[in-house]
């Protein structure tokens, strides 16, 4: 876990932990046995005091209490909330890690990197003791497929008219390590939870990554009460995703030339 570098200029500490890293330090803690793979929800209902799970594999639970933790398409939310399908934000995601060694300098300082324009936002966060940043690419896409098919040559037109490294960088990009998805968010939903059934994260409330609090939002999601104002307008202001404006208002310290101004 790092400390965020830019905490002078917010006024307040915050630390960057890497998914997997974070993944492990919650099973971690998990009686050995306690996850059980290969169960994929078909039905779920809600009997008042108790619920009921129906899994593909036939597997049927009753408990006092379910969280559905299952994602922007929960199946949970589906049947017992809200039947809104996701929202297609018109973008494209491209994630990879690579080698610090492979950033040709950019990140060396260990500062957050992000570039921006004609609707595209790159960014390379970057944990040092890992030394492998993430190369995000965000662009403009009319494709909704959930998984589209990766092509090199429309990454490589997209990074044209950046900083040449970003050039470099995704000319050495191994296609069969980059994961592209589809940019989807959900619509707020009423309530999160009934006596016996909760919704928790992305199932609750997806949001677009343009602020980068997704899974920031599903660790401090236990309270509906407190929360869901805070997601709500989290998921209004991640739809907008950046001006100009607003990066030189978060980020004082942004050095000219790293809001790509493209023309």
């Amino acid at each position: 876990m790092e400390e965020w570098p830019e905490k002078e200029a917010f006024k307040a500490t915050t630390h960057f932990i890497h998914r997997g890293d974070f993944i492990d330090a919650l099973l971690g803690v998990l009686p050995e046995g306690m996850v059980k793979l290969d169960h994929r929800l078909v039905s779920i209902v809600d009997n008042g005091a108790t619920a009921t799970a129906t899994f593909a594999n036939g597997a049927v639970v009753e408990a006092d209490l379910i969280v559905g933790a299952d994602g922007i398409r929960s199946q949970v939310r589906q049947h017992l909330f809200s039947d809104r399908a996701p929202v297609f934000a018109g973008e494209h995601a491209y994630r990879i890690v690579i080698p610090q060694s492979d950033t040709f300098g950019i990140v060396d300082d260990g500062n957050f990197r992000m570039f921006m324009g004609r609707g595209t936002k790159i960014y390379l966060p970057l944990l040092l003791h890992r030394g492998e940043p993430s190369y995000d690419v965000t662009s403009l896409s009319a494709d909704p497929s959930p998984v589209p098919a990766f092509n090199k040559e429309e990454l490589l037109r997209v990074a044209q008219g950046f900083d040449d490294k970003l050039v470099k960088i995704t000319e050495g990009l191994n296609p069969a390590q980059v994961n592209l998805r589809a940019v989807y968010d959900s619509d707020p939903v009423d309530r999160w939870h009934s006596d016996c059934v909760a919704l928790i994260g992305d199932a609750a409330q997806a949001m677009l990554n343009h602020q980068g609090q997704g899974a920031n939002s599903a660790v401090l999601d236990a309270y509906q009460a407190n929360r869901k104002p805070v997601t709500d307008e989290l998921q209004r202001t991640s739809r907008q995703g950046w001006s100009e404006d607003e990066i030189k208002t978060v980020f004082p310290n942004q050095r000219p030339g790293e809001i790509a101004a493209r023309s």
